[in-house]
């Protein structure tokens, strides 16, 4: 029996040999790996795009999306589209969610309740969220 690696050609380089290739397509929200996330409750009856602004009601622990002119309310970034009833459910089991709670994100892919986010208030926004120090928006082209 063999037992150094050099001499089996399947193990030529024993770093590789149990490891695969994956092709990866950078997000557009998402800018940096190092991104974090904290569980939340949902509002019931909200429909949740990727990329809302979200609000934080602390004494509930729930998140509800920001409305345009509300920009300062700004404290996390839902991470995936949901649909009114999908929220209505979760709210009702008592189910939580992760929100991007810590990161770099693209202020471009950024939203509110959906739409493009004015510039007054992804200002407002980016104040917020400077504030809170945990999410960072930067202007990706």
């Amino acid at each position: 029996m063999d037992f150094y690696p050099q001499n089996d050609p399947n193990l030529a380089d024993p770093y590789q040999a149990f490891s695969s290739e994956v092709g990866y397509t950078p997000d557009q929200l998402v800018v940096s790996a190092d991104v974090h996330l904290v569980e939340v409750y949902l509002t019931g009856g909200v429909a949740y795009a990727r990329g809302d602004l979200l609000s934080f009601n602390p004494a509930t622990n729930t998140v509800n999306t920001v409305a345009a002119g509300a920009g300062a309310t700004a404290h996390f970034i839902c991470p995936s589209n949901i649909t009114a009833a999908q929220s209505t459910a979760h709210a009702a089991g008592g189910y939580l969610l992760q929100v991007y709670a810590e990161g770099d994100f693209n202020e471009l892919a950024i939203t509110m309740q959906g739409a493009t986010v004015a510039p007054a208030d992804l200002l407002a926004a980016k104040g917020a969220l400077n504030n809170a120090g945990t999410v960072r928006l930067r202007k990706m082209n």
